[in-house]
């Protein structure tokens, strides 16, 4: 298994819960897997990407978020139900 940037970690958490982190409400059972894309540049990864899809157990709860673009103007994250995790504010 390979480590994940703590940049890669925050941009995960912030799908689940946009405008803050969560990393207070972690419990000991919690666990995570991460898509994300890595920038490369002459062949020499220099850099992470968009997370690309994301599942997080929470409390025994699975969360599931996937990026998908569907117009022009840019993507955003969505549950496996295909509700939007964009939040109002």
């Amino acid at each position: 298994m390979k480590a994940i940037p703590i940049l890669t970690l925050r941009s995960h958490f912030r799908i689940f819960t946009p405008g803050r982190l969560i990393f207070f409400g972690i419990q000991k059972g919690d666990h995570y897997k991460v898509v994300y894309e890595n920038v490369y540049v002459e062949g020499k990864c220099i850099g992470i990407g968009r997370v690309l899809a994301a599942s997080f157990n929470h409390y025994g709860k699975d969360n599931y978020a996937f990026y998908f673009v569907q117009d022009s103007v840019g993507g955003e994250y969505f549950d496996n139900l295909g509700k939007s995790l964009r939040r109002a504010f």
